[in-house]
């Protein structure tokens, strides 16, 4: 090789590694994002999504206090005593409010860290922090539905022993009974009585 080319080709790898240095910064970027991404999908199954459905459970709660409300405004009896009304009612809409307070900060701040290309152990907390929540709501809600369940009242229609009845009896004490009314009626009917029966 000849001098004169010796440069252009120093110039040409000094070139090539600068796009190949580009290529690799790119290529990182891209893992970090496909990891945020995967995290942010990992946290919306592990996470968002639970709380939607006890957010949701707790607007049903809510719904069943409001009908209990209108059967007692109805002067109904509701199926269900645990407490005053507005008690219930307070304790449903604090919970509501709770939860959707803290589900909306958390999900605030993973999207802020997300959009701003912070560290991926903030994220990793953020979603700590949230499966800790959803876990304490749901530990919650299952201990008020056992206590729910233990202070609902057997079925009082179902029979606790059938009850054996002799058909034949019966019958026969019924015509027993009403062979001995008529004959006392019979008895008590004045004599000059025109009913048309016969004495």
């Amino acid at each position: 090789m000849s001098d004169s080319q010796d440069p252009d080709v120093t110039r040409l790898l000094r070139d090539l590694t600068r796009e190949l240095q580009v290529l690799r910064r790119e290529l990182d970027s891209d893992r970090r994002r496909g990891s945020r991404r995967r995290q942010l999908s990992r946290f919306t199954s592990e996470v968002a999504i639970p709380s939607v459905i006890l957010v949701l459970e707790t607007n049903i709660r809510a719904l069943k206090l409001l009908r209990r409300a209108i059967r007692l405004a109805e002067g109904r009896e509701p199926r269900e005593r645990r407490g005053t009304r507005e008690d219930i009612q307070d304790r449903a809409e604090q919970l509501g409010s709770e939860a959707l307070s803290r589900l909306d900060q958390t999900l605030a701040t993973v999207q802020s860290s997300l959009e701003e290309g912070s560290a991926d152990e903030e994220v990793g907390q953020l979603i700590d922090e949230a499966r800790q929540l959803q876990s304490q709501i749901s530990q919650q809600l299952d201990t008020e539905r056992t206590v729910d369940e233990a202070q609902q009242p057997t079925d009082r229609e179902a029979p606790s022993d059938p009850v054996a009845i002799d058909v034949d009896t019966e019958l026969q004490t019924l015509k027993d009974n009403l062979d001995d009314g008529a004959d006392e009626n019979a008895d008590d009917t004045p004599p000059g009585d025109d009913s048309g029966e016969p004495p």
